[in-house]
């Protein structure tokens, strides 16, 4: 059962129909209120190649802007409460090859759980999140989505400086997601992260590659995601 559970985790749907080409960029600033208690920002801004336009590049159109906060706790043995008291997202749907487009925006709020486990010098997170999504809250059309997320990231040391200051890591992971809309449940979307991480004091950089295979209206999407994200601990 265990190791049909990680097969899970880490091998995703592969047939899809469409491909995008996409930049993800996050900031995440995180603040440590007490021993326990911390409270993360992040600001994330994404954007897309024109998929029926080959001339364009992943940074030419405006994908995603959004923003959300969380509040952790830390419990005894790795475990951690999260709470996600409200996020937005702005999302754009490229229609054709002039680049037209479609906006919608989005509210969230939910919480879950983290595990941490340590395997020698392997680091191994998982995280369930239970999301409420009210969809184009702002216009008559507005929906509302219930999603569960269930991600599993390893983060394998490669190396110290002398003094142990910076720290260079490879970082791979899988999260499954699974929406429940008008009474039904239904495969959302399957990510795969492979990046590299630089850390020191409270900083870190990641670069990477994620593969994002979306559930869509008339087949799977293919997303291949340039990821670069900063984070910093005040």
């Amino acid at each position: 059962m265990i190791k049909r559970f990680l097969l899970l985790l880490l091998t995703p749907t592969l047939c899809f129909s469409q491909s995008r080409n996409e930049f993800w960029g996050k900031l995440n600033i995180k603040h440590t209120i007490e021993k326990k208690w911390s409270v993360n920002l992040d600001v994330q801004y994404r954007s897309q190649q024109n998929p029926y336009n080959n001339n364009d590049n992943l940074f030419s159109n405006y994908l995603t802007g959004a923003a959300r906060l969380t509040v952790n706790y830390q419990f005894k043995n790795e475990w951690q409460l999260v709470i996600i008291p409200i996020a937005w997202f702005n999302s754009s749907e490229i229609k054709n090859s002039e680049s037209d487009h479609s906006n919608a925006d989005e509210i969230r709020t939910g919480g879950g759980f983290i595990k941490g486990f340590k395997i020698g010098n392997v680091i191994n997170k998982n995280r369930f999140l239970v999301e409420w999504r009210s969809l184009n809250y702002n216009i008559p059309q507005n929906y509302l989505q219930q999603r569960f997320r269930l991600q599993n990231n390893f983060k394998f040391t490669l190396g110290t400086s002398p003094q142990k200051t910076y720290e260079f890591n490879y970082l791979l992971g899988n999260e499954f997601m699974v929406k429940h809309q008008h009474k039904s449940f239904s495969v959302d979307q399957n990510r795969i992260l492979n990046s590299l991480q630089l850390a020191w004091n409270k900083n870190d950089i990641n670069l990477g590659y994620q593969l994002t295979i979306q559930n869509g209206r008339t087949g799977n999407i293919n997303r291949n995601q340039l990821l670069l994200t900063y984070g910093i601990d005040l």
